[in-house]
């Protein structure tokens, strides 16, 4: 049995898990295809934090995020900018970058308010699926505060991936 193949025996049923390690030869499993990264600082203007490291070629399907820091009250001009983007960084962290989201202007804001706990996802942005990760691209997802939010903290983001 290979190194990375862990056997399991769970009442009627008999099978392997593999460990966090994709190579050529293998195919992501359901679970790789959803990257969730939790976020238990505070954000109170703007911060650009990590969400993954890609371990094989993907692109970004989607993204949610639930916020556990109280309830949020926003509209079109109080609200937090969501920018996610894919660095390659070649020279400088600051510019070897480029955003997942085509539309409104590579911003996707939170219009609307949202209860402490409850999800969204960013299905009204439109992601550009010309952009692709390479193994070791990482994904880091720029948030800004637009007019009165103060702060944002406790929240989890879940990407869905595609093998590319």
């Amino acid at each position: 049995m290979s190194a990375d193949l862990v056997p399991i025996l769970a009442g009627d049923v008999t099978g392997t898990l593999r460990s966090n390690r994709v190579s050529a030869a293998t195919s992501p499993t359901v679970e790789e295809l959803f990257i969730t990264r939790p976020y238990d600082g505070t954000i109170a203007a703007t911060t650009i934090f990590p969400v993954f490291v890609a371990p094989f070629p993907l692109r970004v399907l989607q993204i949610g995020v639930a916020n556990f820091g109280g309830a949020l009250t926003m509209d079109g001009s109080n609200n937090w900018s969501w920018r996610p983007r894919r660095y390659r960084v070649t020279s400088n962290f600051a510019t070897d970058f480029v955003e997942l989201i085509s539309s409104a202007g590579t911003n996707f804001q939170r219009q609307l308010s949202a209860l402490q706990g409850e999800a969204f996802w960013m299905d009204e942005a439109v992601f550009d699926t010309t952009v692709k990760f390479r193994a070791n691209d990482v994904m880091a997802i720029r948030v800004a505060a637009n007019g009165a939010p103060t702060n944002l903290s406790q929240f989890v983001v879940t990407v869905r991936v595609e093998p590319v």
